[in-house]
């Protein structure tokens, strides 16, 4: 198979330096990014991630990246591209006292107009330009023993463009004409970003004591923080986010139990002198224990309640169906479809916990699915969540969002999966992630140090070669 949404990027001066092209027409629908620190494979995912899906915060991860232009080529030839033009006609201010108390010069790198300029097709739709003025740029916050100023700006401290922000009111006006004349010019592509900081994206890293974390300072960002985040554990928020899903799985249910409850009387008069829709009993046994088993299937997955249960109590299914044979196959045709809107969730469910299961045969730890969610189990007992260890977590987290919450037909990009994982877990990453893709049917870029991820696929390693 070879899904690719993501046909081809290309980076001219990233950091003032690389030049990259990077195509992703390798006939697999699986990649591989891999490079020395610092020559911006995360980098190159921020990009990606702001152009499909636009924010404030993705906004300004790229905005302060010293790059002249990010060209996006997607599946149907479309071209998203991104440029950096300075405009040295309208230069802004600098606030000399920042600029001498830190190693790296960002008010002097930044202290011309810029021109934040987006194409498509090479037509320009929309454009930020706005003089980036001291005061427009405001430091990333970061936990500090107290508030003060010698803490927030130590001269020995190496700042880089990732520790600012642009403030949101110069981002918000730029983001909704990006949303308006250049989103709605591009394919739907779904793009699921799964970082390296996995765990800690689930929630806030900084607290609310004003004493870590000045409010006062930074109240666009705490807002933001306070709307987005939830404080729970990760690991809890999804069990909760799967609970709803299986909730709304049997609501689905019972309402379709209902609706062929209603058609079942009408169907069964309909077939009466109609043509049989089974050859022979044979075709119908097969028919009838394959809604059986989907039903037995999705109970223990808690797709279905086990309540539901609306069966025949038929003690020989040969003998009903010699002397009920219209009724029986009317029934089956009825309600045998049902449960068919439940195969793709419950195929999802099968892997993350054959996946899971798998790398935990050494520690008997299980994974289980019922109507009460995920849930883990120890030599038989019931095991909190939070007692897995830091791999098993990032192993959970990571997993749960490649097969449930990555889009189909969509892109994910997972930055550096080896996190916490034993040399084993590693080796069968891409084996699992292929095996994801096939099932979702989308493409996945994956940037990775790590040789034992690599293992046997050397084969997907794209060239990520500076052109120069």
């Amino acid at each position: 198979m070879n899904n690719v949404a993501l046909s081809k990027i290309q980076i001219k001066k990233l950091f003032n330096r690389f030049d990259y092209y990077i195509d992703f027409n390798n006939g697999e629908n699986v990649s591989i990014l891999t490079a020395p620190n610092g020559c911006g494979k995360t980098t190159i995912f921020n990009f990606i991630n702001f152009i499909f899906n636009p924010s404030y915060e993705s906004l300004n991860k790229i905005i302060l990246v010293p790059f002249e232009s990010f060209e996006c080529i997607i599946e149907n030839g479309t071209s998203i591209k991104i440029e950096r033009v300075i405009n040295k006609k309208a230069r802004g201010g600098v606030n000399n006292y920042y600029v001498q108390r830190s190693n790296f010069n960002i008010y002097k790198a930044f202290q011309d107009n810029i021109d934040f300029v987006v194409s498509v097709n090479n037509s320009v739709k929309t454009k930020l330009s706005e003089s980036l003025k001291s005061n427009r740029i405001i430091k990333r916050p970061m936990p500090l023993p107290n508030d003060s100023e010698e803490e927030m700006f130590p001269e020995e401290r190496f700042m880089s463009h990732r520790e600012y922000r642009i403030s949101r009111d110069i981002c918000i006006e730029f983001l909704d004409s990006y949303r308006q004349k250049v989103q709605k010019l591009i394919t739907d592509i779904p793009i699921t970003f799964i970082s390296a900081n996995r765990i800690s994206d689930f929630f806030v890293l900084f607290p609310k004591d004003t004493r870590y974390f000045p409010r006062f300072r930074y109240p666009e960002l705490m807002d933001e923080f306070d709307e987005r985040f939830d404080r729970s554990d990760p690991l809890a928020i999804v069990s909760r986010e799967f609970i709803e899903i299986l909730r709304k799985c049997n609501s689905n249910y019972q309402a379709r139990l209902s609706e062929a409850k209603d058609k079942l009387p009408n169907a069964f008069l309909q077939a009466q002198g109609a043509e049989s829709k089974f050859k022979d009993f044979e075709e119908f046994k097969q028919a009838w224990n394959g809604y059986q088993e989907k039903l037995t299937r999705f109970k223990n997955a808690g797709l279905i309640g086990a309540s539901d249960d609306r069966n025949l109590n038929i003690s020989s299914l040969d003998d009903a169906y010699k002397n009920n044979r219209k009724f029986l196959e009317t029934y089956i045709s009825v309600f045998g479809s049902t449960v068919n809107a439940y195969e793709d969730i419950y195929q999802k469910i099968d892997l993350f916990s054959k996946i899971l299961n798998k790398r935990n045969e050494l520690t008997h730890k299980v994974v289980k699915f019922s109507e009460n969610g995920i849930q883990m189990e120890f030599q038989g007992e019931p095991l909190d969540l939070n007692c897995l260890s830091s791999g098993e977590k990032n192993d959970f987290v990571m997993f749960y969002n490649l097969i449930f919450k990555a889009k189909t037909n969509g892109v994910i990009l997972v930055d550096e999966p080896e996190i916490s994982l034993h040399i084993e877990w590693q080796e069968e990453y891409l084996d699992h992630l292929i095996k994801i893709c096939r099932l979702n049917n989308m493409q996945a870029i994956v940037a990775t140090h790590s040789p034992n991820i690599i293992s046997r696929h050397c084969d997907l390693i794209l060239d990520f070669v500076d052109e120069e």
